[in-house]
């Protein structure tokens, strides 16, 4: 095996954004890659442009429904080769320099590498134009990961393919919180987050998922970890951080997506009653990135 990085793209109808993120890998600078593109279901089925579909870098997997982003990931996991994971969001896209300069980062670290998931900075593009740049803190406190998932793990981070065979695929029962399950069960073996300080992805804010479909994900994350070590203080931090970020979750369904005041403030004020602050996320989790 060699240092072949193999990128992951689930999509599921999302044709002309699909076409985009796909060539933003194509154009990257570090060349040792192949692309797994993993059609979840779409209606129509998923169709690659034709100078797409010749490049031999590029495989299409097809489901025959539509199973969720952990099917749709654990599945390009199955049919990829490479020696490195990568995911990609099929609206989101990364700069050129993104995989070379994690390839040059994880160069550096030895052994270490193989217990360590590597994200970079990005940006979020709002629907209204606004760019909000980010670059995320390094950690391997479990109280981190337990408050959600800062680093944005979908489009941003890459890990070698023995720490997945290591921590197990993602959760395919879950329809959404998928990555705050897998990067919990990260920490809680031993990894860690690292971070190339640079602003390499542009990650796109659709609409909010149904309040429901997070509400039931949150549930079953909150049996998963009930009784999470012997460490009774310890434990009980983790949980309350896992709680407030969850109602911080069913607040933004509520507001967004359902347009309830009522509901959306209720969870609101949950999450700060779990965790007392006086701005919204739980730790600094972002370092300055406006220069």
């Amino acid at each position: 095996m060699s240092n072949i990085v193999s990128v992951i793209i689930p999509v599921y109808n999302r044709d002309r954004s699909v076409d985009i993120a796909i060539r933003s890998v194509i154009e990257q600078q570090y060349r040792d890659i192949e692309i797994i593109v993993v059609d979840d279901g779409s209606m129509p089925p998923l169709e690659l442009s034709n100078d797409l579909m010749s490049d031999s870098r590029i495989k299409l997997v097809r489901l025959d429904k539509n199973k969720g982003p952990s099917a749709a990931r654990n599945a390009g996991v199955r049919a990829s080769s490479g020696e490195w994971l990568a995911w990609l969001d099929s609206d989101d896209i990364w700069y050129p320099q993104k995989l070379s300069l994690q390839m040059s980062f994880l160069d550096k670290l030895g052994a270490k590498r193989n217990m360590m998931a590597l994200a970079t900075g990005f940006e979020y593009a709002h629907s209204s134009g606004l760019r909000d740049r980010r670059i995320p803190v390094s950690s391997a406190d479990p109280l981190f990961f337990f408050a959600g998932c800062w680093f944005c793990p979908g489009s941003t981070v890459m890990i070698h393919r023995s720490l997945f065979d290591k921590i197990g695929p993602y959760d395919e029962t879950m329809r959404r919180l998928e990555d705050v399950d897998w990067f919990i069960r990260l920490v809680l073996a031993g990894g860690c987050l690292d971070v190339v300080p640079q602003i390499m992805a542009t990650i796109s804010l659709g609409q909010k998922p149904r309040y429901l479909t997070v509400k039931c994900a949150g549930d079953d994350i909150l049996v998963k970890y009930k009784n999470l070590s012997q460490d009774q203080e310890r434990s009980k931090s983790a949980m309350n951080n896992l709680m407030s970020y969850l109602h911080l979750e069913y607040a933004a369904s509520a507001f967004k997506r359902e347009r309830c005041f009522i509901k959306g403030t209720y969870h609101l004020a949950a999450s700060l009653l779990r965790h007392p602050r006086t701005h919204l996320p739980i730790y600094p989790f972002w370092n300055d990135s406006n220069n």
